[in-house]
């Protein structure tokens, strides 16, 4: 899985080395992926302050968060699968549950973050 400079999403053969899925719902430059354990989800950040969680089955977006300023510069799930958190230009560390559009907590950063 990749993501462009377009806000592309696009899923790949390893052994083919064809394109399979692409999905645009971005509209700056993907910044960081994450893949769910399951191998059929993954969240994706960008710098248009959207995270947004694909289901990769169905090649379509199920949840999207926004960040309050500034783009994300990376995003990590946790264990649970159900909650993210995302580093960005607003000098923010964020959590977010994928059940809710609002961060569940922020922590002010000194400087900006990135991975």
């Amino acid at each position: 899985m990749t993501g462009g400079e377009g806000g592309h999403v696009r899923i790949w053969d390893i052994k083919t080395r064809e394109m399979v899925s692409h999905m645009k719902e971005h509209s700056a430059a993907v910044t960081c992926i994450s893949i769910f354990d399951d191998d059929a989800h993954a969240v994706t950040g960008s710098k248009d302050r959207l995270i947004l969680c694909w289901d990769l089955r169905m090649e379509k977006r199920v949840a999207s968060l926004r960040q309050r300023m500034g783009g994300v510069n990376d995003l990590a799930l946790f264990l649970d699968q159900m909650q993210v958190v995302s580093v960005g230009q607003e000098r923010r560390l964020t959590f977010w549950d994928l059940r809710d559009t609002e961060p569940a907590h922020a922590l002010q950063l000194s400087a900006e973050a990135t991975a």
